[in-house]
């Protein structure tokens, strides 16, 4: 089931205790209201959170779930950040199906998006680090944020999806090696696996490294960039617990 909080501007997923885990679908979203006032009123105890807000979600959750026993663990999945704001920037153009789609969005390019303000910067930095586009980043922040991943988060990284997977499965105990389970992460893998290589090898919405859109977007993602990098020296070294 879907809880949405128009006012934090992300979405909060929630799936309900269940004899046994299953993978969250898109389904119909509840009305926000319906949803927040099941989760406030004890209705719903979530087994699993997906949220695009990490402070404004574990303030939701603390204030609504009041057992101090409950220890919640976190998981994160990056890309690198040009190819982030690149995906967001083939979506704003073409998303015509939303209701918020201006037309004229379909005629701009990369350089006029960021100029208008309209793609975000260094959304990574700015979420880890609760600092909303008023707040001047500077090499603290990088720090901060770095430090944040390192002691708080089990990183995955969507260019080896593979290993990112077998170690959020054994870190939080969802075996999948029978049955159903087993087929559906075999899916799960293979989908993202295939549709990140499709999108790097892609010259239509893919971008080369290096290349002047591709430095046009990391210009606006500088201290993401630095934090991504120190990302996936901490997934190399989070690679010792998981070996056998």
């Amino acid at each position: 089931s879907f809880l949405e909080f128009p006012k934090l501007q992300q979405q909060l997923r929630i799936l309900p205790n269940r004899p046994k885990y299953s993978v969250a679908q898109d389904a119909a979203r509840q009305h926000h209201q319906e949803g927040e006032g099941a989760l406030m009123s004890g209705l719903l105890r979530p087994d699993i959170v997906f949220s695009s807000s990490l402070f404004d979600s574990l303030e939701v959750l603390q204030s609504a779930i009041s057992d101090p026993d409950l220890r919640m663990r976190l998981f994160i999945m990056l890309r690198h950040p040009v190819e982030r704001s690149e995906s967001i920037f083939q979506y704003l153009i073409r998303a015509t199906w939303e209701p918020t789609f201006f037309p004229a969005l379909a005629g701009m390019t990369r350089h006029d998006v960021i100029h208008h303000g309209i793609l975000d910067d260094n959304w990574l930095t700015r979420t880890l680090t609760n600092s909303d586009i008023s707040v001047e980043l500077t090499s603290n922040h990088v720090e901060q944020a770095t430090k944040i991943l390192r002691s708080k988060f089990l990183i995955g990284l969507s260019y080896n999806i593979e290993e990112s997977w077998l170690r959020i499965r054994d870190a939080f105990g969802w075996r999948d090696d029978t049955g159903e389970s087993h087929l559906c992460s075999e899916n799960m893998v293979w989908k993202v696996s295939k549709e990140y290589a499709s999108v790097s090898a892609d010259s239509k919405y893919g971008l080369e490294q290096g290349s002047v859109e591709w430095q046009l977007l990391e210009s606006i993602n500088t201290f993401d960039v630095q934090v991504y990098n120190n990302a996936i020296e901490i997934f190399k070294e989070q690679r010792v617990f998981f070996q056998k």
